[in-house]
């Protein structure tokens, strides 16, 4: 009698342990570039759950061994969060395009030679500039060019769809993509040029015009220059991060019809939740570790504090939830970071150099049933049949 209970149960394990189970990438998962500095310096990428739980979801190792390289650089560098939880992110020392699976597989998407061959440049510099468009296509600000290229998925084929010549037109002279960019679902890219301060906006016909320009940036400031070179967030609006650096940084908020700028937060507020504090206040905050937001949620800010140091000063690195009403308030502390990666990577420095995304949200649908896998389904059918075999032995 007794393995007519224990073939039901063994099933019904094989089929838990089969795959129905919930992945470990969720919705709502925040994750981070860590660029890990010390004798040589390294790249990981780090998951945050929103309770801010911290898991490693991406090693250096893993990296490495994508790459082929011998070290790995996430300065000003790139990272988007697909639905299914597919990442993509740009690495600074093989110039290369990267994708992790949800199962964590790390690979290159789009190498180097690949991205040069597209745009006819000699060489690939992808920074914070690199978004997921409502296409399903990734689109990213190559500084090596100053051009937008898109790469189809899941493929990898490149191809440029605005160049340097198309922005210069635009802004009257200046192409530098160092930062921002985003895309509506029309197709209209918004680019943050850095050599003029800019906002442009590209249609997806390829009429380019200034959308914001760097006199409306400062009546919204207050600084005397704007400096876009960080990042950008399209949510309805587009969200741009000013990191002047001896002015006040500031997080700003562009009506992408009109191209008014409205202060979000600056910072001696970011400083105050942060509890950073320097003699030259601009130097507590330096934000130039991305910008994520979730559709109608807060915006998260990797605000890598103290960057210009001097005796006596200890970098911190926070990130930062501010609300669309401007309040302040720390998601994860640098205490946290350095003691989480303390135990993972001896004599380095965790810093928030690169970029942040959010794994998005489904839009609300009609509910659906949770579905088997392969294994699952096959595992399901057997269990369904020895509960048969039994029903007939009774009988």
């Amino acid at each position: 009698m007794r393995w007519k209970i224990l073939v039901p149960v063994v099933l019904l394990l094989c089929l838990v342990f089969s795959g129905f189970v919930p992945v470990l990438a969720e919705p709502g998962d925040l994750y981070v570039q860590i660029n890990l500095v010390g004798a040589t310096t390294g790249c990981s990428i780090l998951r945050v759950e929103p309770d801010g739980t911290l898991t490693e979801w991406v090693s250096n190792a893993q990296i490495l061994a994508a790459t082929g390289e011998a070290d790995a650089d996430c300065d000003d560098t790139g990272l988007a969060v697909a639905l299914d939880g597919t990442l993509y992110f740009s690495e600074d020392t093989s110039d290369a395009l990267l994708r992790v699976t949800p199962a964590g597989v790390v690979s290159v998407l789009a190498s180097e030679a690949t991205l040069a061959a597209a745009t006819g440049d000699s060489s690939s510099d992808i920074d914070s500039g690199l978004i997921l468009g409502s296409d399903g296509n990734l689109y990213a600000a190559d500084d090596a060019c100053d051009c937008v290229v898109r790469v189809t998925l899941p493929g990898g084929a490149v191809s440029v769809v605005v160049t340097e010549a198309t922005i210069e037109a635009a802004t009257g002279g200046g192409a530098d993509l160092e930062g921002g960019l985003g895309r509506d679902g029309a197709g209209t890219l918004y680019i943050t040029e850095d050599d003029t301060d800019q906002v442009v906006a590209v249609t997806a016909g390829g009429v380019a015009s200034v959308l914001t320009t760097e006199a409306d940036i400062l009546a919204a400031t207050g600084n005397t220059f704007a400096d876009l070179d960080v990042g950008a967030e399209l949510d309805g609006r587009f969200f741009v991060l000013d990191d002047t650096d001896s002015e006040v940084a500031s997080v700003l908020a562009i009506d992408r019809a009109t191209g008014l700028v409205s202060l979000v937060a600056q910072a001696p507020a970011i400083a105050a939740a942060t509890g950073n504090t320097h003699p030259m206040p601009s130097f507590a905050v330096d934000l130039e570790g991305g910008i994520a937001t979730e559709p109608g949620g807060d915006l998260f800010i990797g605000d890598n504090g103290l960057d210009f140091l001097g005796p006596g000063d200890i970098p911190r690195a926070n990130i930062v939830r501010v609300s669309r009403a401007g309040a302040v308030s720390v998601f994860v502390t640098d205490s946290a970071i350095q003691s989480f990666y303390t135990a993972l990577y001896t004599g380095f420095l965790a810093r928030l150099e690169g970029s942040m995304d959010f794994q998005p949200r489904p839009e609300p649908a009609v509910t659906e049933i949770p579905t088997l896998g392969d294994w699952g389904q096959g595992v399901l059918i057997l269990l369904l049949v020895g509960m048969g075999v039994l029903r007939t032995s009774r009988g």
